[in-house]
């Protein structure tokens, strides 16, 4: 694992949880712009109960929203920093690796 995304996730651990969707199911919303990093609001019923956020440039976005003892701007900054050079963050992208390959093994 890269340490930065190693240290992150450790961090994220320390100050609690969060929520990471890799594709869900959400009511419609305004996408965020080409531009990674650009985030636009996911609103249900008036709430703000997380954010649509590009990762990389044109690439499509991620869902992030937040947990137990954690802000939204707290959980993008940890998504964010655990992002190397795929879409997904590191910590997910590995695990969905590591589960894929027990599947084929199964």
């Amino acid at each position: 694992m890269h340490s930065r995304s190693a240290a992150a996730l450790k961090r994220a651990r320390m100050k609690g949880a969060f929520w990471f969707l890799e594709n869900g199911r959400m009511s419609p919303f305004l996408p965020p712009t080409i531009a990674a990093g650009s985030i636009a609001p996911l609103i249900d019923h008036g709430e703000t109960i997380g954010v649509v956020l590009r990762t990389r440039g044109g690439i499509n976005p991620v869902y992030v929203s937040v947990g137990h003892r954690v802000t939204l701007d707290g959980a993008i900054a940890v998504v964010l920093s655990c992002v190397t050079r795929y879409r997904l963050p590191e910590p997910t992208r590995l695990a969905h690796i590591l589960v894929t390959g027990r599947r084929r093994d199964e």
